[in-house]
């Protein structure tokens, strides 16, 4: 269910940051939380259409196994229902987002498969 939220870009580098900086950060009454205090967004970028997220080692740590696809898919959708981006790819420091044998590096798209590049 989509939460109604005014976000400011004022202290982003992009809309794309400051949407995901909201995500994670923001616990509304009575919505349980996704995403651990501990979680943490390193970079956003955009180029073209695709938005890259390079997490922290801790966001993954943070999360339960069964926690970290639902996690992915929030950022995803999320970042994919801004008007320019069409895709997002995540990192892990910069590297490929390889966690416990599983890549979730994408590029997402429809949240449902993921696309090799």
């Amino acid at each position: 269910t989509p939460l109604p939220f005014r976000i400011s870009e004022d202290g982003y580098d992009s809309l794309a940051e400051a949407v995901l900086a909201a995500l994670l950060t923001v616990q509304e009454p009575g919505y349980p939380a996704v995403f651990p205090g501990s979680s943490s967004v390193m970079d956003v970028t955009v180029q073209g259409t695709l938005c890259t997220v390079d997490l922290s080692e801790s966001f993954f740590v943070s999360l339960p196994a069964e926690g970290r696809e639902t996690a992915i898919q929030s950022i995803g959708a999320t970042l994919c229902a801004l008007p320019d981006i069409r895709a997002v790819r995540f990192t892990v420091g910069g590297s490929d987002a390889v966690f416990d044998g599983v890549d979730w590096s994408g590029p997402w798209r429809d949240f449902t498969e993921t696309e090799v590049q």
